[in-house]
């Protein structure tokens, strides 16, 4: 009896803990739905909950997948200067519609905002879930966001008469095996990207500010407002499908011992207007 009744305990006990973590992974899923719903597609979030135990696999294996950086140029010394003129509202009424355009230009082909930080926005094509032809998707998703972003020009806060600061954006693209995973516990776990094809793609949208600078050939869907730079190891996937400044000089990368090669993208060879996804 007495080994029957630890048996038992020890079968309660188990049953308790295992009942526990169940009640914790329901909670930290509910919490990630509540942070990603709106800016992932219901499909790609589905995704990452259904897949929860391999996310958090230390061993997971890294996918092929495209990661883009985006940035408003200028956007701190404009909250800055509306902040100083008692004008704040209108860049919050701003950024709302900036993050509403750029998520329907994401959301359309079949990409991801992983992360928003002021103005700064990261973007995963091909994670959580496999995305087919995710360097030309995100390409393409580049080229809404800038036509979006030409169309925000009118509601820029800095563009009235007397005060003109244009407004313009930078966005980096590169692709290359990465890992995506589910790291940390309780209050402070998050699904997260890993890997040096992150930090290259944010090198890649900092050199935007530079390149801004050098005359562009005419052509292209991208307005004068916008850069937007590949990586060549991206641009040589989709070459056949996109039009390109290929006169940019390589640049050197903190953490990268060779130069970056990039390319500017200056449209896509489809008619987006008329294009589904």
């Amino acid at each position: 009896l007495p080994l029957a009744g630890t048996l038992l305990a020890g079968g309660i006990s188990g049953a308790v803990i295992t009942a526990e973590r169940a009640i914790f992974v329901e909670r930290d899923k509910r919490m990630l739905r509540q942070r990603f719903s709106g800016v992932m597609s219901p499909e790609r979030l589905q995704a990452v909950l259904d897949n929860w135990q391999a996310l958090m696999n230390p061993d997971r294996p890294e996918k092929r997948a495209a990661v883009m950086f985006v940035d408003i140029r200028g956007f701190t010394h404009a909250t800055e200067r509306l902040m100083r003129e008692r004008r704040s509202p209108e860049m919050v009424r701003f950024l709302n519609a900036y993050l509403d355009s750029m998520s329907e230009a994401v959301i359309q082909e079949g990409g991801v905002i992983y992360r928003t930080f002021g103005d700064g926005l990261l973007i995963l094509f091909g994670v959580p879930e496999p995305l087919h032809d995710h360097a030309y998707k995100a390409a393409r998703a580049a080229v809404r966001m800038a036509l979006a972003g030409q169309r925000l020009q009118s509601l820029w806060p800095l563009s009235s008469p007397g005060s003109a600061e244009p407004f313009s954006i930078g966005i980096g693209l590169n692709e290359w095996p990465m890992i995506d995973a589910i790291v940390g516990r309780g209050r402070r776990f998050d699904y997260t990207v890993l890997g040096d094809p992150v930090n290259t793609a944010s090198r890649i949208e900092g050199y935007c500010k530079t390149v801004m600078e050098f005359p562009r050939p005419a052509g292209g869907q991208v307005p004068e407002n916008v850069t937007v730079l590949l990586s060549y190891e991206l641009y040589e996937q989709i070459r056949d499908r996109v039009l390109v400044d290929d006169s940019i000089p390589p640049f050197e990368a903190r953490g990268k011992e060779q130069p970056v090669r990039v390319v500017r993208l200056l449209g896509v060879n489809e008619d987006l207007s008329i294009l589904s996804v």
